[in-house]
C-alpha cells in the first residue's frame, strides 16, 4: 500500500502530506501521531467523534508521553499546515503548532497539552455550533 492508495474512504488521498508520511518522517510517537491524524482528518471523516479521539490521545500523551523528539525535523509543521491547507483554520493551526511543540520541546507534553486540549476543545465547540445551525 502507498499514500497514494487508501483502503475504506478518501479522506487522506487529497492530503499533499499525510499524517503517517509526517509523522513517519520525522519520527513521532504513537500517540502524536494519533493527534495529528485526527485533526487532519476530522473535517473530512468523523467530525465529533474523530475530534474525541484526538482529545484522547493528546490526554495520554500529556500524561504518559516520552521526552521530546531528538531527531531534526524533515518535514516543518509550518509546511504540513500550509500544504494541507489548514491555515485558514485558526483553531486547526493552533491545534497541530502546540501538538508540534508538546514533541519538540523539553517536558513539551506536560507544557502544552492543556494548549492542544484547549484548541481541540474550541474546534469541538464549533462543530457542535455548525451541527446545531444546520438542524435549525
Amino acid at each position: 500500500m502507498t499514500a497514494k492508495t487508501q483502503i475504506g474512504g478518501t479522506h487522506y488521498l487529497g492530503m499533499a502530506i499525510q499524517p503517517r508520511v509526517f509523522a513517519m518522517s520525522n519520527h513521532w510517537d504513537a500517540d502524536a501521531f494519533s493527534v495529528l491524524k485526527y485533526l487532519s482528518r476530522y473535517m473530512r471523516k468523523d467530525g465529533l467523534k474523530d475530534l474525541e479521539k484526538a482529545r484522547h490521545f493528546a490526554t495520554m500523551r500529556g500524561e504518559f508521553g516520552p521526552p521530546p523528539n531528538t531527531f531534526p525535523p524533515a518535514i516543518r509543521m509550518a509546511d504540513y499546515i500550509e500544504q494541507n491547507e489548514f491555515s485558514s483554520d485558526s483553531l486547526l493551526k493552533y491545534a497541530l503548532r502546540g501538538l508540534w511543540d508538546t514533541v519538540y520541546t523539553r517536558d513539551g507534553s506536560r507544557l502544552y497539552t492543556p494548549h492542544v486540549l484547549a484548541k481541540i476543545d474550541e474546534l469541538t465547540e464549533r462543530e457542535l455550533i455548525e451541527r446545531e445551525n444546520i438542524i435549525l
